[in-house]
């Protein structure tokens, strides 16, 4: 398919449209689950919030680590990569919430 092409750009952009959606869903599922962290942890909202920047703060860092490893080894591989370790967040987060096994970081709240 060429790159210059009409239908090339529209499926380009409905792509991208997903990824940005499957993006926000992966980081914005804990919050999904608050009340029920909350209330089998037995934390304070301020524990949970502390809690959810640890899970968050992995998203802050990985554009520059992935952006220096994209220079090191291609976009591709690093692409890749980038997406394995977004695919196990979600993994790990979704497994929480369906079958009830506790991963977060829970020695970090106190």
């Amino acid at each position: 398919m060429d790159p210059s092409s009409k239908g090339f750009q529209i499926c380009l952009l409905i792509v991208l449209c997903l990824m940005l959606f499957g993006n926000y869903w992966n980081y914005d599922t804990p919050t999904g689950i608050e009340s029920q962290l909350e209330a089998d942890f037995d934390i304070t909202k301020e524990q949970y919030l502390a809690l959810y920047a640890v899970y968050n703060y992995p998203s802050i860092i990985m554009p520059f680590v992935f952006g220096m490893l994209g220079d090191r080894i291609g976009p591709a591989p690093a692409a890749a990569i980038s997406a394995g370790v977004n695919f196990s967040r979600y993994i790990l987060t979704h497994t929480h919430t369906h079958t009830h096994i506790y991963i977060y970081i829970y020695i970090y709240i106190y």
